[in-house]
């Protein structure tokens, strides 16, 4: 479901070379399409074609450009559209290309883009978002891991020793105390306790070290597919190693 919008979502994989398969794919796709009003499906197609695939030159033939005709015949005639922008979404030592297409026949906003995100894998990792997008909501929250204890242990010894010098001069209630209390100690959490961002696409099981180790395995990746040397290569396998 997506809002108030019921929609059929499949996946599918066909392996490189198999043309055979590919052509029942597209049997089962025209079934579905014609099935259902409103269709997603994502697929490691192995199929080329210059309509999602940038990296496609106009003169080359292969097997996969062949599966990429197929396929594309197949869309048209349901009605399907390509979410696919051109990106590449599979990467080897000779360069990349997009391999998974995503598909849909519907009337729902959709969006589609390839994430940096190093998923261990010579596929790249795909964000699909159906339906209307409103504004991300964003929530603040204290983050206690980065908390420096030792600077809040100092300022909460001298707070502490200055709300016993008023408790000894002035007569007060103990409900008092405990409110005078508790405005210090939150006053000393707002002005030392670092503030983080909560959105929907935050990962909080992810720690400040692990996102640092991910970032630096983001960048060598993408040093080795800009430049697939070997010296690129290797540090980015080390990058890997390390984590």
């Amino acid at each position: 479901m997506s809002g108030n919008t019921r929609m059929v979502v499949r996946s599918a994989y066909i392996p490189p070379g198999e043309v055979q398969q590919m052509r029942c794919f597209v049997e089962q796709v025209t079934r579905i399409c014609s099935d259902h009003e409103k269709v997603l499906i994502a697929m490691d197609a192995n199929a080329r074609n210059m309509l999602w695939d940038n990296n496609l030159l106009a003169n080359v033939y292969s097997v996969s450009r062949r599966m990429g005709d197929i396929l594309l015949d197949c869309l048209i005639a349901n009605r399907c559209l390509v979410l696919n922008d051109g990106s590449p979404t599979h990467y080897t030592s000779s360069g990349g290309s997009a391999l998974d297409v995503t598909v849909c026949k519907c009337d729902v906003p959709t969006s589609w883009k390839v994430l940096k995100d190093d998923i261990g894998s010579d596929h790249s990792a795909i964000l699909i978002e159906v339906g209307r997008v409103g504004p991300q909501e964003k929530v603040y929250v204290k983050n206690w891991k980065e908390m420096d204890w030792v600077k809040y242990k100092e300022r909460t010894t001298k707070v502490l020793e200055a709300l016993l010098r008023d408790w000894d001069q002035d007569q007060i209630s103990g409900e008092e105390m405990n409110a005078q209390l508790i405005q210090a100690l939150l006053q000393l959490a707002d002005e030392l306790v670092p503030v983080r961002i909560i959105c929907k696409h935050t990962k909080p099981w992810i720690s400040k070290e692990l996102s640092d180790q991910l970032q630096r395995q983001r960048m060598a990746k993408m040093r080795w597919k800009k430049r697939r040397s070997a010296r690129n290569y290797a540090e980015y396998q080390n990058t890997l190693a390390s984590a």
